[in-house]
């Protein structure tokens, strides 16, 4: 049975899944100028879901996971239960990706951290491999 909860918990970084393959470096810059100590109330809580496999993998919020672990912080977590992740198409979009995650070895948020590209590697190697995929679903 999928673990689901309420409300906000606090995790280490490390301890959650992910359904991405790599971290823009670009992007990783801008949070982390204002993801500190100090700016944190500013992070909303990272969404979660248990796709059936019992771990609480990150459906989006990547980056910014990334750059609390970089940075030794806890990270806050919502239970995601957005018709967007849990209707069929969502589940199948999000099964597909966390697939090419496990076959990289990629499977934890400290795994993303040796996959952190170029901007331009990040179109490339992420961004139009799920258009790709995804639209050949369709």
């Amino acid at each position: 049975m999928p673990l689901g909860f309420e409300g906000v918990r606090w995790v280490e970084p490390d301890r959650l899944y992910v359904s991405q393959l790599y971290v823009n470096e670009t992007k990783l810059l801008s949070v982390q100028s204002w993801l500190t100590p100090a700016g944190r109330q500013h992070c909303e809580p990272l969404p979660v879901y248990d796709f059936g496999d019992g771990n609480l993998t990150l459906t989006d919020g990547h980056t910014r996971a990334v750059a609390l672990l970089l940075q030794g912080m806890m990270c806050s977590v919502r239970y995601d239960d957005d018709d967007i992740v849990t209707g069929p198409e969502g589940l199948k979009a999000y099964r597909t990706t966390i697939g090419w995650c496990r076959d990289a070895g990629v499977c934890t948020v400290a795994d993303l951290c040796g996959r952190i590209v170029k901007e331009t590697q990040y179109q490339t190697l992420w961004l139009e491999r799920c258009r790709r995929a995804f639209s050949a679903m369709e």
